[in-house]
């Protein structure tokens, strides 16, 4: 199984790639659309690996936890709130 990455170049150039062992092979972008190799090879140990996608908003439930209500109900709807 081919297991696809994400990562940001020692440069801090984002791109993606194919894992394989300890090598990452640079895939072309949008990598969604094809899985064509580049030629570049990198080692892991030089890259940061990054999330598969960047979000452009993080949506969290809030007292979700019996521990943070404090012994009062849970909130009907959930309390919702936005990470940015």
């Amino acid at each position: 199984m081919d297991r696809y990455v994400r990562f940001a170049r020692p440069d801090g150039s984002t791109a993606a790639g194919l894992l394989e062992g300890d090598r990452i092979a640079v895939i072309a972008e949008p990598f969604w659309e094809r899985t064509e190799r580049t030629g570049e090879e990198l080692a892991l140990a030089d890259v940061r690996l990054l999330p598969p996608c960047e979000p452009r908003s993080i949506v969290c439930v809030g007292l979700n936890y019996a521990s943070h209500l404090g012994g009062q109900p849970a909130p009907d709807p959930p309390t919702l709130f936005l990470k940015p």
